[in-house]
C-alpha cells in the first residue's frame, strides 16, 4: 500500500506495481489507473522539457527531434483527415509545432505546451502558441471547436484538472481527440515493465479505455469513437529507440542517428498499443 493519491479518482488505496529507472509506478485499486509516484510540479516539468529534451543524448527525450519532422508531418496529415474541418483548433501539448503547422491548412490554430523550448520552435514557424500548464489555459470559455492532445495526456501529473480545462475552452458540441498508450494492449501486457511507453519520469499516467472513459466523463465529454492506430517514424528514430532499450548510449551511434537518409526514410508502425479517442462536449 502507498499513500499516493490517484490522479484520476483521488483514492489512496494504491499499491506499488513495478519499479523502473529509479521510479515507482503505482496502480489504483479503486479505478485501475497506473501512475508514477511522487510530485511532478510545473517548474520541474518546464526544466525537464528544455532544449536538450529535443536534441540531446539523455535517457529521456530525443537525440534529433528535427530529424523526425518528415515522419511527423505524414502522420499529421492522416490525423487531420479524420477531424471535422474548419473553425478554431487548440493543439494542447504542441511541442515544436509540427502538427499545429500542418493544421493551419484547415483551421485557425493555437498551440500550448509547458516547454518553452518547444514553443520557441513553434513560434519560429509563425504559430500562435503559449507556454503554460495544461491545468490553467489562458483562453476564454467555449473558444475552440476542436482540441487535440497527441501523446500528451500521459505527460500530465493532473490529467483530471487538465481535461476539465479542455472542456471549459471547448464549445458545446466541440470535439476532443487524444492519443495515448494503452496498458491493456497485448504489447503492453507481454512487455511488462519493459514496454516502450513506460518511459519515466516524463510519462506520469498510464491509461486504458477503462480509465479514459471516466476521465472524459468527469469533464463532461462523451466518447464517440476509439481506434488503435499507428504512426510514421523515421528509421533513425526507430534505431534510437532500439539503442536505448538495449542500454546503448546514443552518443556511440550519433552519426548514424543523424544520417540524412535514415531520417528521411519513414516506416508505418502499428503495435496496436496506442489508443486514439474522439469525444464530444455535451450540450449545456
Amino acid at each position: 500500500m502507498t499513500d499516493a493519491a490517484c490522479p484520476l479518482c483521488g483514492g489512496r488505496d494504491s499499491r506499488a506495481w513495478f519499479r523502473k529507472s529509479g521510479h515507482v509506478v503505482c496502480r489504483c485499486a479503486a479505478c485501475g489507473l497506473a501512475f508514477a509516484a511522487g510530485d511532478w510540479p510545473t517548474r520541474q516539468a518546464q526544466t525537464f522539457y528544455g532544449a536538450d529534451y529535443f536534441a540531446g543524448h539523455n535517457a529521456a527525450g530525443y537525440t534529433n527531434y528535427a530529424g523526425l519532422e518528415r515522419a511527423l508531418r505524414v502522420t499529421a496529415e492522416g490525423r487531420l483527415r479524420r477531424l471535422p474541418r474548419g473553425g478554431r483548433l487548440l493543439d494542447l501539448g504542441c511541442g515544436p509545432g509540427v502538427f499545429a503547422d500542418a493544421a493551419r491548412s484547415r483551421f485557425r490554430v493555437c498551440g500550448s505546451d509547458v516547454s518553452a523550448a518547444g514553443c520557441a520552435t513553434a513560434r519560429a514557424r509563425g504559430l500562435d502558441v503559449t507556454v503554460n500548464d495544461a491545468t490553467a489555459l489562458p483562453f476564454a470559455d467555449a473558444s475552440f471547436d476542436v482540441v487535440t492532445m497527441w501523446d500528451t495526456v500521459e505527460h500530465l501529473a493532473a490529467p483530471r484538472a487538465a481535461l476539465q480545462e479542455v472542456s471549459r475552452v471547448l464549445r458545446a458540441g466541440g470535439v476532443l481527440t487524444l492519443s495515448t498508450g494503452d496498458i491493456a494492449s497485448w504489447c503492453a501486457r507481454l512487455s511488462g515493465r519493459h514496454w516502450h511507453l513506460y518511459t519515466l519520469p516524463e510519462h506520469r499516467t498510464f491509461f486504458s479505455l477503462a480509465t479514459l472513459d471516466p476521465l472524459l466523463a468527469g469533464a463532461g465529454l462523451q466518447r464517440r469513437n476509439v481506434t488503435h492506430g499507428g504512426a510514421y517514424y523515421s528509421v533513425a528514430y526507430l534505431l534510437e529507440r532500439l539503442a536505448k532499450s538495449l542500454g546503448v548510449s546514443t552518443r556511440r551511434v550519433d552519426s548514424l542517428l543523424r544520417h540524412p537518409w535514415l531520417n528521411r526514410l519513414t516506416l508505418y508502425v502499428n503495435l496496436f498499443d496506442i489508443i486514439t479517442v474522439e469525444a464530444v462536449k455535451a450540450p449545456t
